[in-house]
């Protein structure tokens, strides 16, 4: 299966799209990363799209990185006053150009319409905030987004997973794609995750 990394952002983070900065770390990422199928998640913002394309066709090593753009959900409802055939058009252009996209999901709600939704290969929980789990009944209105988003057949990744019981609960809920405090302290390198913890995932899901 594919091996997933993922640039470490701030939650109010800014992608800034200037050629030093995107030729600076890609061939970083591409020379570092431990497998070669591993693939590139970079945030973006919804008014970049139009011209982001132009500018990684010209970055050397964009096309090894595999990557894969990461919008936000609420950014997409904030600029749902464009029509929606806009909105998938764009979002195919990028598509047939060899990129992936991924969704960070804010809301329990999905509050766009289920033709964007389809459109991407992923979907991002982030477990802070909102989709912080703590209680019972947290953990279930979770579990009830999840049901909604596996509907459309994409993977699901969970960031900010921060104790192992929280892995175990997602685990309970068949997802296996996440990252957090829980495997890994925040560095900058490229670090392979704690073999114990690894070992502990792996007598949960009998793999």
């Amino acid at each position: 299966g594919d091996k997933i990394c993922s640039t470490t952002c701030p939650k109010n983070y800014t992608a800034n799209f200037t050629s030093n900065k995107c030729e600076c770390k890609l061939p970083k990422f591409v020379n570092e990363r431990p497998l070669k199928n591993s693939a590139l998640f970079y945030p973006v913002r919804m008014d970049e799209r139009l011209y982001m394309l132009s500018t990684f066709a010209r970055i050397s090593g964009a096309k090894e990185s595999r990557i894969t753009f990461v919008f936000e959900e609420d950014q997409i409802v904030e600029s749902h006053y464009e029509k929606l055939n806009n909105l998938v058009s764009d979002f195919k252009v990028i598509r047939d150009k060899g990129y992936d996209l991924a969704l960070i999901v804010d809301d329990k709600g999905l509050n766009l319409d289920p033709a964007v939704y389809s459109l991407f290969d992923y979907f991002i929980l982030n477990l802070e905030g909102n989709l912080k789990l703590g209680s019972k009944q947290t953990s279930a209105s979770i579990q009830n987004l999840v049901d909604k988003l596996l509907r459309y057949k994409k993977r699901i990744i969970c960031n900010e997973v921060s104790t192992y019981e929280e892995v175990e609960l997602l685990i309970k809920s068949e997802l296996t794609l996440m990252s957090g405090d829980a495997f890994s302290s925040y560095s900058k390198m490229l670090l392979r995750p704690d073999p114990k913890i690894l070992k502990k995932i792996e007598t949960l899901t009998g793999k």
